[in-house]
Order: structure tokens, then C-alpha cells, then sequence
């Protein structure tokens, strides 16, 4: 469970970006912030912190530690060939209790367009302890996310923050939106959407997630109207030629 991995300090953002090409393949990555003090919590080498040797073993690849204004980040990734890749990699991402339940992406396409549909539900309980499970806990000294209860509620009462971020970017405009958050498009021409969520204060979601965009192919488009045009073209040139066979048979004949 990768989420557990990331959000074992206080103070930090943990951001789940998903990023699906023309093709239906694509990628999901998640980037963990955390400020100064909640990287001096989770220790010196956030990299061994957060064991990543086990998120490469499970086919991720983890970036370098980015340290940027008294911020410190580490990205790690993972890409799916085809479009029904996606949903297993996201359940990965938040285990079997995770906020993902059942994502499911599924592609189409036709000579001018390209359509994408993305399902599932966001579920948070409000508690941190849906973002653990028993193996976890039990590198963790026991608990859920190496704090007890008590610690964790300390922690989050004295301003401490703690935030999951959504983004999905898809090929296209964006035609209908329900659970995300439609964001301006970037300059590839890909829809993004986003949601964040703040983590702990016991504020449970439970909401369907339904994305769908067109991809229009452009080039196909211009190739019907050029073929349009190149066909009404013939068709003004049939009939010209009609109209010019027309007035030399109705000539008068030349008088001896």
C-alpha cells in the first residue's frame, strides 16, 4: 500500500496524478511534500523512511529527493500499457480499503475522435487508519501509521495539515465531470481534473467519480472536408461541361 509509505509524517501532501495517453496507456505517480518539520519527523533519509526499495520491487520508479524553498519531495511511478491498467494500479496505490474503489478506464475510438471514460468511487472514512494495513502496522511499531491514536490526534489538533491531492489528466475536452473538479486544459490539449482532500478530521467521503472526453483527430477531419471538397469540385466540373455541350448543340447552323 503505497499511500501508508508517504503520509507517515505530519504537515504533508501526498498527490496522486494520473496522466492517460491518446493511446489508452499512461501513468500514474505519486508526489509526497512534506515541510520542514515533517521531514524532520519521518528522519534524515526520507528515501529509506519510506522504504522505497519495496515500491521498486512492485515495478515503481522512485525520482530523487527534490528539496525546494524548506520543502522536501520524493515522486515515485508507475506506468500502464493499456487502459485497463489503470484500476489495478490505483488499488495498489490505496489498497484494498483504499480511497479507489473500482476505477475502470475504457477507451474508444472511430475515423474522427477518440473517447475515454473514467469510473469509480472516492472513498475516505475520515480516519488515517484506512491508509494501513497489518503489514504496514507491523513495520510501523504496531500502529497504522507509526503513531499511536493519540499521538496522531495531538499531531493534526495542533495545526498540523495533512492532504491528498487528485489529478487526472485525460486526452481532449472534457465532456462531463461528476467527483473531480474540471481544471483549465494544458497546452498538449489534455482535460485535467483535480480534487483535494484534507486527511484525518474525520470527515468520511463517499462519492461516484465519472469522467468522460473526446479527442477530436484533426487531421481526419481535414482529410473529409478536403475530400468534400475535392468531390463537389468534380461534380461543378461534370456539370460545366454539360452546360458548354448543351450551347454548342443548340447553335444555329452556319448559312451556305
Amino acid at each position: 500500500m503505497v499511500l501508508a509509505l508517504v503520509l507517515v509524517g505530519c504537515k504533508a501532501t501526498a498527490t496522486v496524478a494520473v496522466v492517460v495517453e491518446p493511446n489508452g496507456s499512461g501513468s500514474v505517480s505519486i508526489t509526497a511534500a512534506l515541510d520542514a518539520d515533517a521531514a524532520a519527523r519521518v528522519g534524515t533519509d526520507l528515501v529509506t523512511a519510506i522504504r522505497t526499495e519495496d515500491l521498486v520491487a512492485a515495478g515503481w520508479t522512485v525520482g530523487p529527493l527534490q528539496t525546494d524553498d524548506g520543502q522536501t519531495s520524493i515522486a515515485a511511478s508507475k506506468a500502464f500499457a493499456t487502459a485497463d491498467g489503470l484500476g489495478p494500479i490505483l488499488t495498489d496505490v490505496g489498497g484494498p480499503d483504499g480511497p479507489f474503489v473500482g476505477w475502470d478506464l475504457k477507451t474508444s475510438d472511430t475515423f474522427t475522435a477518440a473517447g475515454y471514460e473514467l469510473d469509480g468511487q472516492l472513498k475516505l472514512t475520515g480516519s488515517l487508519d484506512q491508509f494501513s494495513d497489518a503489514e504496514v502496522a507491523a513495520a510501523l511499531d504496531g500502529f497504522a501509521l507509526g503513531r499511536s491514536p493519540e499521538e496522531l490526534a495531538a499531531d493534526l489538533a495542533d495545526g498540523s495539515s495533512l492532504q491528498l491531492g487528485i489529478d487526472v489528466s485525460l486526452p481532449g475536452d472534457i465532456d462531463e465531470a461528476t467527483g473531480l473538479t474540471v481544471a483549465e486544459g494544458d497546452a498538449s490539449g489534455a482535460g485535467r481534473l483535480s480534487r483535494t482532500f484534507v486527511l484525518g478530521d474525520g470527515s468520511a467521503v463517499d462519492e461516484a467519480v465519472r469522467v468522460s472526453a473526446t479527442a477530436s483527430d484533426r487531421s481526419a477531419v481535414l482529410w473529409i472536408v478536403l475530400g468534400a471538397a475535392l468531390v463537389v469540385g468534380a461534380l461543378l466540373l461534370v456539370v460545366a461541361r454539360q452546360r458548354v455541350r448543351r450551347r454548342r448543340r443548340r447553335r444555329p447552323a452556319p448559312i451556305a
